[in-house]
């Protein structure tokens, strides 16, 4: 691991750990994630699996708020039997006692939510019939020891399932609320960091089928989905979370153009119609790369 890898991967810890962030990163980024998190669970077969009443014990690795859950329980409220159990679990005691307090909130079923280091979880060996990992790769220190972490505990012929971000959008908000100060500022690519930190460009479609591919795994499907997701003027400037992620990018501006992350939500907030359009919305293109694979049988 690189000390550029680890230093990150503490201070992401660090972040998550603060409980009000956790609340707002579920308002925030779930909006972003319902499309790609609803694409990976119909790819990787799980909830199809659960409906033909198979036993299917699932795997929310890096789980953060529990949105793979959510979604997994919002698919299959319908089904009276109750074949399945999932396990959620995050580096973040913050994201794990939220998931926690919505499960309990949500009534989820079979639900056991752990605090537990996705490279070394001490998760039994062969286990799970899937394991899905929605937006965790790239941040993961060693992308190739979390690899192998998800390899011990499937049971053989299981699925895994990745998602990871392509396009951002969001920062093209941060860029229109510079233009109000008067400051024009294009972002710089923030994904080309998923390599430096982690060992694989989790952008590239290509990469991630060779990493899947350098672990031996079979069927494997890497595809790519576009979406579009809108926010009010409210939903961005009241919430911690985004000024939190615009925050960040201001502290990557060069420190003559550097502003105050004050300046830029006050100015969203004065003449949102002015970035916008009248009582318009924020329109954030994101794409994100939906990918799965099996666990040869034995």
């Amino acid at each position: 691991m690189s000390s550029a890898a680890h230093q990150h991967w503490q201070e992401h810890a660090t972040a998550w750990a603060k409980a009000d962030i956790a609340k707002e990163y579920n308002s925030s980024g779930g909006k972003l994630m319902h499309g790609p998190i609803n694409a990976l669970l119909e790819q990787s077969g799980v909830v199809a699996a659960a409906r033909r009443g198979e036993r299917v014990k699932l795997w929310d690795n890096a789980c953060g708020t529990g949105h793979v859950a959510g979604y997994f329980h919002d698919a299959t409220r319908d089904i009276l039997s109750k074949t399945w159990s999932i396990t959620c679990t995050d580096l973040s005691a913050a994201m794990v006692d939220s998931v926690k307090k919505r499960s309990a909130e949500e009534e989820w079923h079979n639900v056991e939510v752990l605090v537990a280091d996705a490279q070394d979880t001490n998760l039994p060996d062969g286990h799970f019939s899937h394991v899905l990992t929605s937006f965790g790769f790239g941040n993961f220190p060693s992308s190739d020891r979390a690899l192998n972490e998800i390899s011990r505990c499937l049971a053989p012929g299981g699925v895994i399932g990745i998602t990871t971000w392509q396009m951002l959008g969001w920062p093209s908000v941060f860029e229109r609320g510079l233009e109000l100060l008067g400051i024009s500022y294009t972002v710089p690519n923030l994904l080309v960091a998923y390599k430096q930190r982690s060992g694989y460009d989790w952008a590239s479609t290509d990469e991630t089928y060779q990493a899947l591919s350098n672990h031996s795994w079979s069927d494997i499907q890497v595809k790519t989905q576009h979406s579009v997701t809108e926010f009010t003027r409210e939903e961005i400037v009241q919430n911690v979370g985004w000024k939190n992620m615009f925050g960040g990018l201001a502290t990557r501006m060069p420190e003559d153009h550097r502003v105050n992350i004050d300046a830029v939500f006050e100015a969203l907030s004065l003449r949102w119609d002015e970035a916008f359009g009248e009582g318009g919305t924020a329109k954030m293109s994101m794409v994100a790369i939906i990918a799965t694979a099996r666990k040869p049988q034995l």
